[in-house]
């Protein structure tokens, strides 16, 4: 748990590529919760 497969993350990026997705994060559900965190805080707090 918490590792990304090469193949799940090549497979779920080729997928958006195909669908027309210009943005895609793929990967675990702790990549996934940590991408949405990160757009919840503040730019000062990142740094």
């Amino acid at each position: 748990m918490g590792r990304d497969y090469p193949v799940q993350v090549a497979r779920e990026g080729f997928g958006a590529l195909v669908a027309g997705k210009d943005h895609v994060v793929a990967g675990s559900f702790k990549n996934k919760v940590q991408v949405a965190g990160s757009r919840t805080v503040p730019d000062p707090v990142k740094a």
